[in-house]
């Protein structure tokens, strides 16, 4: 889409896994949305102004349904949105990888039960206390704000960089190195 004019939504009904080895560059809005889970592999990188990546299923152009059921999502490669905001949505995700947002917002959201809806990607319904939802960060995010939310748990080894950081689960484990 040249000149970043159009947006690039896929959807992906198979019986596996996204598996993402190289590089993909969107010069528009890129959503890749798959229920059976998604893989950035470490040579694998989606650069696009802004991305929204979702295991949770599609209900409408901007919201998703929280699924304990829905696959999960891996990061071992680089995210980036180069003007907008960065947007990942599952039941349990294992980020490996960075992911980078310097002019908007990074949001890791990990629910089996609540609705999602855009554009600011809000939380609505009865989130079930003691979920085994989760979030992994064990690299780096960095963006103005970075909000990441588990009705289970946050479990952080990485780097979160920000001027605001909301961090919101019934359990969060951070282990405090330097950086």
């Amino acid at each position: 889409s040249a000149g970043g004019l159009f947006s690039s939504k896929h959807l992906t009904s198979g019986l596996f896994p996204s598996s993402i080895n190289g590089p993909i560059t969107a010069d528009g809005a890129f959503t890749l949305v798959n229920t059976r889970g998604m893989r950035l592999e470490s040579g694998g990188s989606i650069t696009a102004p802004s991305l929204t990546l979702s295991t949770l299923p599609a209900t409408g152009p901007d919201s998703y349904q929280g699924n304990r059921r829905a696959g999960q999502m891996i990061i071992n490669g680089n995210l980036h949105a180069t003007t907008g905001n960065a947007t990942l949505l599952a039941y349990q995700s294992t980020l490996n990888g960075s992911v980078t947002a310097p002019a908007g917002k990074i949001t890791l959201i990990s629910t089996g039960s609540e609705v999602i809806t855009g554009p600011g990607f809000q939380r609505t319904g009865d989130p079930q206390t003691g979920s085994d939802a989760r979030v992994t960060a064990r690299r780096n995010l960095e963006a103005p704000i970075v909000e990441i939310y588990s009705e289970g748990f946050i479990q952080n080894s990485g780097r979160i960089a920000g001027d605001q950081v909301i961090l919101q689960a019934n359990t969060i484990a951070h282990d405090n190195r330097p950086g």
